[in-house]
Parts: structure tokens; sequence; C-alpha cells
């Protein structure tokens, strides 16, 4: 038989075979690795995923990580330093997260095997209109603050000024995502209220001074709370004791110690007590664990760090409880 003949079937076969496994295997929307530009008026998102639900839940998630890679462009703008620039980067994704992606349109769904294939679009001004409002709630809610404490010693208007200066980044990371769903808006008037509360807070700081004094079990504390409001240019040399200046804050640690299999555990209260002109301010309470092989010594050292750190993230007068 000649050749050709005999791969007539065989070649018969193997396109039957193909053309069922075809039909078995939906054609991947081109939209997937490809999706839509974004528009003037529409952003857009693709996801697959197990279920609808899924796959809307992380379509979602996909525009809000293409809205936070064009913010993150326009950060060099604002000329931050590295501290500033880490902190709204955080706030600019906490943004993000809370917003409504409720109104998500689906423009196209496609079966894919056990899986489904969204392509999602969701109108600009719906999410310009969420972060405008989150604009004037946090702004209007700062300049209260302030405004209201115009009459109270100094240290107090440098605890709201510093909460104020604490709340720039969230603030910041609205302006910019503003910026970014709306390129021709007006950031202006947001940007000099920034400079001017910032202005205000390095006048005041200049004319305010802390002592920071504690007990035997804080007095490992104390280098780590200097260090904080030295950091945010307030004098902490107890050089200052002014009735209506200066401020102090006590620290007052007491800890819990257990020596178990696995290390040396150790858990630290900090109560960290604020006056003003004479007067307590706050009072607050914070804990720290650790746990060392080496012993208690070094397991203090990691609260030590705890505390630092925390004062970091949470800034520092945020932690002091104004």
């Amino acid at each position: 038989m000649p050749l050709l003949k005999r791969l007539v079937p065989i070649l018969f076969s193997l396109l039957f075979l193909s053309a069922c496994t075809g039909s078995d295997t939906p054609e991947v929307p081109k939209w997937v690795s490809s999706p839509p530009e974004a528009t003037d008026t529409e952003i857009y998102g693709v996801s697959v995923a197990k279920s609808r639900p899924e796959a809307l839940v992380s379509a979602a998630d996909g525009i809000a990580s293409s809205l936070y890679t064009t913010a993150e462009t326009l950060l060099p703008h604002y000329r931050l330093d590295t501290r500033q620039t880490a902190r709204t980067k955080k706030a600019l994704k906490r943004t993000l997260a809370s917003l409504d992606y409720s109104r998500l349109t689906v423009v196209e769904e496609r079966p894919m095997k056990k899986d489904i294939a969204l392509l999602v679009s969701v109108r600009r001004a719906d999410l310009l209109d969420q972060v405008e409002k989150r604009l004037d709630l946090l702004d209007d809610r700062l300049e209260n603050e302030i405004t209201a404490a115009q009459t109270q010693p100094p240290f107090v208007r440098l605890a709201v000024l510093g909460k104020a200066h604490e709340a720039h980044p969230a603030l910041l990371a609205d302006i910019v995502l503003l910026q970014t769903l709306d390129p021709l808006a007006n950031l202006k008037p947001w940007l000099e209220r920034i400079r001017e509360r910032e202005d205000a807070y390095s006048r005041i700081k200049f004319n305010a001074a802390v002592n920071v004094i504690s007990d035997a079990g804080a007095i490992r504390y104390v280098g780590t709370f200097k260090k904080a409001f030295v950091a945010e240019g307030i004098r902490a040399d107890g050089g200052l004791s002014s009735h209506d200046v200066a401020a102090s804050v006590l620290l007052l640690a007491d800890s819990q110690r257990e020596h178990l299999a696995d290390g040396y555990h150790l858990t630290v209260r900090l109560r960290v007590k604020t006056k003003v002109a004479g007067k307590t301010f706050k009072i607050t309470e914070h804990f720290f664990k650790a746990v060392s092989k080496r012993g208690y010594g070094p397991a203090q050292e990691t609260t030590v760090r705890q505390l630092r750190d925390k004062i970091r993230e949470a800034g520092l007068f945020h932690f002091l409880g104004f």
C-alpha cells in the first residue's frame, strides 16, 4: 500500500481527536491577557477565578492595584523624604482597600473549564466622588481639632498639630489618588492647607520642651522616647520648666517573667502619663512581649525595639493618646 494511503486514516484520526479536544477547551478571551485601556470615564479590570463572586473580588483588587501603580509614579513630584514616602504608600493602599467597588459593571463573562473569566469596568466618577468625600471629612476634622486647640497650652497645640502632621500622609494619599483619577483636578487648596499646618507645626515645636522621667522599671525606654521627640524637632533634655511651656512624660513599667522550656518569657506593661501645665492630660498603657533563649535582658531589648517600631508606625502623638 502506498505510504500516502496508509497515512490518511492516521491523519484523519488526529484531526478528529484535535477537534474533540478543542471543543472541551474554551478559547481564552484576548482581554484576559490584554485588558482594555482605561478611558476618561471607565477603568477596566479582569480576573479568572473558581466562582463569579471570587472573580468580582479579584477584578476589584486588580483595579485597585492598577490605580496604586499609577499613583505611585506621581509621588516623586511631591518631594517627600523616605519616611514620608513609605507612610504615604501605606496610606494609599489603605485608601484603595477601603473604597466601595460594588458598582462594578460586568462587561463580559466567559466560562473557562472549571473557572470563570470576567471583564469588568467601574465608572471613574464613582471612585472620584468617594475620594473627594474622604478628603473633605479628614481635612475638616483636622481643621476643627486645630481650631479648638488655639486657646490651649503650647504643648497641647503642639500635640494637635503633631497629630495633623501624622495624618498628612493619609491626606496626601487621597490627593494623589484624586490626581490619578482626575489629572485636571485642582489640588492647590489641599496642598496649601497641608503646607500651612506644617509651617504652624514647625513654629510651635521651638517653643515646647518635654521632660521624660521614669522609674527604674522604665529606664530602658527613656532613650527611645527622647529620640522620638527629638526626631519631631522637640527638645527632650528637660531644659525648660516654664509652667505653660514644658510638658512631662512620665514612664512607669512593670513586667511579668517566666522561664519556660523554650526560653525566657517577658511581658512588659508601659504606662505613659502626659502632664501639661502641671495637670494630667493623657494616660495610656501599652503591652510588649518577647521571648529570648539568652535571658531576660535580651528579651527586654526586644521590647524596647517593639516600642520604637510602634511609635514609628503609629506616630508619636497618636501613641501618646492625643
